[in-house]
């Protein structure tokens, strides 16, 4: 069955903020009276999650959500450094152009940061761009709420991400995983959740979509 519906997230995927995200938490923690955190130790981290990183370092979910929503605004002010991931743009541009196929982007991220990104970066539209509207919604929930909304097969259906939590969100929906290697995560954690494919460059990425909607 040929895919007709493809999921992007944004952060890793997309957008490259791995390459902000250390100047983000060190802002935050020159703020919050903290030592700054190494390369080596935003490495480390990289593949925890905050259930991990919060218990780790013995902070409460009251500081975790305290710490993010501080956290948020920081990212904005550095967006217009973000980088896009080379290839990406034509990506989104030719799937949102074939009439068979409905593209969009499912975030953490905010749906404003999302546009003034595309913007910045002339890419055109995408079907849709969802955002969780609770800082802790995960991605099944909105997964499921996508499925319901537009009385989709999650089997046509393939989600795209650079995080563990994306290939765990598209395997509890029965939709197929694709796994990108340049983004938060890297390939050796990823595998654990086992998505239905990891590729490790864009050009691979766009090979692979065409494939699955019947377009290679």
């Amino acid at each position: 069955m040929n895919k007709n519906f493809v999921i992007f997230d944004f952060d890793g995927t997309i957008a490259d903020t791995p390459k902000i995200a250390l100047k983000v938490v060190n802002d935050f923690a020159r703020d919050a009276g903290r030592p700054p955190v190494t390369q080596e130790e935003f490495n480390r981290l990289r593949n925890h999650s905050l259930f991990e990183i919060r218990k780790e370092h013995d902070i409460s979910w009251f500081q975790m959500i305290k710490i993010l929503l501080q956290i948020r605004p920081k990212f904005r002010e550095y967006m217009p450094e973000v980088p896009l991931i080379d290839g990406m743009k034509e990506l989104l541009h030719d799937l949102y152009e074939d009439p068979d196929v409905r593209v969009g982007v499912l975030t953490s991220n905010t749906v404003k940061n999302v546009q003034m990104f595309f913007e910045r970066h002339n890419i055109g539209q995408v079907d849709f761009i969802l955002s969780p509207t609770f800082l802790f919604s995960n991605k099944v929930r909105e997964l499921n709420k996508l499925i319901r909304r537009e009385k989709l097969d999650p089997k046509q259906m393939v989600q795209i991400g650079d995080e563990a939590r994306d290939v765990i969100a598209a395997n509890r929906v029965n939709m197929d995983a694709i796994a990108v290697t340049w983004g938060f995560h890297t390939a050796e954690h990823l595998e654990k959740f086992k998505p239905a494919h990891i590729v490790t460059s864009p050009q691979d990425l766009r090979s692979l979509v065409y494939k699955l909607i019947g377009k290679a």
